[in-house]
């Protein structure tokens, strides 16, 4: 079995500029942090079983380790998105744990 191979990148500085997204590919670009709380973590490859490899420093940043469960979004007209499957849960009990409360109001004003 081959495994996705992963360019190691030079590092982009703070005063290099991205034009588009063959910049990245062409130059192996990799920033972990480009704006307060938003990240380029470089380019993978797709391997023969359609696997990628989440580079280390974005595992390190989301806080994610061998066995999470990761959920995996898309919208055909802005990409992919993955996703910690606790933090999804987590957002779900908060949308719930607010009809509940909404619920109770309209109760209490009745």
């Amino acid at each position: 079995m081959q495994r996705p191979r992963i360019r190691r990148p030079k590092p982009l500085y703070a005063n290099s500029y991205i034009h588009d997204i063959h910049d990245i590919h062409e130059h192996g670009v990799v920033m972990t942090e480009i704006k307060k709380g938003k990240h380029l973590f470089g380019t993978v490859k797709v391997g023969e079983r359609g696997q990628i490899v989440i580079p280390k420093e974005a595992r390190e940043v989301f806080d994610i380790n061998p066995g999470d469960n990761l959920l995996v979004l898309g919208d055909e007209e802005k990409g992919i998105a993955i996703v910690k499957e606790d933090l999804m849960k987590n957002f779900a009990l908060r949308i719930l744990e607010g009809i509940d409360t909404a619920k109770m109001k309209l109760g209490s004003d009745q």
